[in-house]
């Protein structure tokens, strides 16, 4: 790779910083996983009325 001017670098950069503390990793993953069930739980609700 070095030969051809390649370098590495990551695939996929996350959109949102889960923090610098345990606190605050913990507090983005509960907000993230609230956030996942209501968009599935208005998606379901849709659906049904449909």
């Amino acid at each position: 790779m070095e030969k051809v001017s390649l370098e590495e670098g990551p695939i996929y950069h996350a959109p949102l910083d889960y923090g610098e503390t345990w606190g605050q990793g913990f507090a983005m993953g509960l907000l993230g996983i609230l956030l996942t069930f209501a968009v599935g739980y208005g998606i379901g609700k849709l659906a049904k009325g449909a």
